[in-house]
């Protein structure tokens, strides 16, 4: 006995299909909406995680900002009750031994090594200075690079200590440059170049600052001049009007 199958019309043939070809969309449009959902929760929690980030920044800016003005209060602290004091005695040391300043002002300092005559006279006053006054010298200088260190690391906010303290602090660095140059001019160590890193930067904005007072003075002084009737020319000499 044999099973005989009927081929399927073409009419059947159609129709099985369409049927295919709509459950394939159907199946596509499913997975297109799975996607969709699973993207939106991606995408949800993304920013969530950059939400997170942001958060955790901000944490660690503002704690970063709070311990370096901390850092910065403590310095200022030590700047008052050790720096200052081992300065002063080092002044009145200086004044009591008779000793010669170096520079008098703090435009005439130079931190150009390579002059060997600018270092061998740093180096004649520091060995016609009394040892006492040389050691006492060393050791504000030392305190002085731990000070300045702070600030150059940004461990310290130095914006915090320069306006109580610059003015201080050049005129130490001043008062310790024969010293410094010698140092820093004969030894191959880069000994205190945090005190030298610093001046220049505070006394380059003190130079700076000072400029800009000076133009806003003359820039007052030409709107006042500007207020004031342009003057009459010079009467010309006679027989020169022709």
């Amino acid at each position: 006995m044999c099973l005989i199958f009927a081929a399927p019309s073409w009419e059947e043939i159609t129709a099985i299909s369409s049927v295919v070809a709509g459950l394939g969309a159907l199946a596509a449009a499913g997975a297109t909406v799975v996607l969709a959902v699973i993207g939106a929760k991606g995408l949800k929690q993304l920013a969530i995680a950059v939400e997170s980030l942001d958060i955790a920044k901000k944490d660690v800016r503002s704690r970063s900002e709070r311990e370096a003005k901390s850092a910065a209060f403590k310095e200022c602290e030590r700047f008052r009750t050790e720096i200052i004091p081992a300065n002063s005695k080092l002044i009145a040391m200086i004044a009591e031994a008779h000793v010669a300043a170096f520079v008098s002002e703090k435009d005439q300092l130079s931190f150009n090594y390579s002059d060997q005559l600018l270092v061998r006279k740093a180096r004649d006053w520091v060995v016609a200075t009394p040892q006492p006054v040389n050691s006492q010298m060393i050791e504000v200088l030392n305190m002085l690079e731990t000070w300045s260190l702070t600030f150059n690391s940004g461990i310290g906010d130095a914006s915090i200590a320069y306006r109580p303290t610059s003015d201080v602090f050049c005129r130490a660095v001043v008062q310790n440059y024969p010293m410094l140059m010698f140092l820093r001019g004969t030894r191959t160590s880069d000994l205190f170049s945090n005190v030298e890193e610093l001046y220049r930067d505070w006394n380059g904005r003190k130079a700076a600052t000072e400029l800009e007072r000076q133009e806003k003075i003359l820039s007052s002084q030409l709107e006042q001049v500007r207020k004031y009737p342009k003057p009459p020319e010079h009467r010309k000499p006679i027989g020169t009007d022709i």
